[in-house]
């Protein structure tokens, strides 16, 4: 999937396309009267919502979440990787380093293999509940992964360059040692 006209030029005739437009301002007011209706403190005005996501049903999921999670609609930032980035900075050290870990991998990763590599172990599990009801992280049975890839890439590059080198350096070790691709073993030395 993708929102780049550009990347979306090279795929075949065949390929089935689906367009998600912004939302338009009857259905942000819907969303608006919903979550006012919920309850949620501080609940934002359908023009506010309008003016601060451009009706991107992407956009608008991550500012309700950021108002949900105590942030308020005029502070929050504009662009959808900020905000984001705003989201994540309010998890705890030891999600947020779990989060990490998981990027390093990519998408998502074996619990086992984010354990050992952010040096959680067992609290690995501890550490995801949060991210979990945020919406930036789901488990499926022994993978931890995000939810979208937004919220990896941001992760990954809001994580400080010497800590995605700690990172990499332990996911070396852990890929050394299953059966994997050499290709995944040369991507994580060179990174």
């Amino acid at each position: 999937a993708t929102i780049d006209q550009a990347k979306a030029i090279g795929w075949g005739a065949r390929l089935l396309r689906l367009e998600l437009g912004p939302l338009d301002g009857p259905e942000i007011a819907t969303l608006a009267a919903r979550v006012a209706a919920d309850g949620l403190p501080g609940s934002p005005t359908a023009s506010q919502l309008a003016h601060a996501s451009g009706g991107s049903p992407a956009h608008l999921d991550h500012l309700l979440r950021f108002v949900a999670e105590g942030g308020d609609i005029d502070s929050a930032p504009p662009a959808l990787a900020d905000l984001v980035a705003a989201r994540l900075a309010n998890l705890d050290r030891d999600s947020l380093i779990a989060c990490q870990a998981i990027a390093v991998f990519g998408r998502e990763a074996a619990r086992a293999d984010a354990a050992r590599a952010s040096g959680l172990g067992a609290a690995i599990d501890r550490a995801v509940l949060a991210p979990i009801p945020r919406g930036l992280v789901q488990v499926d049975g022994g993978v931890v992964g995000f939810t979208s890839q937004l919220v990896r890439d941001v992760v990954y590059d809001a994580t400080p360059a010497h800590v995605r080198r700690e990172l990499h350096a332990a996911a070396v070790e852990v890929v050394a040692e299953g059966s994997r691709s050499p290709a995944i073993l040369g991507h994580h030395h060179d990174a």
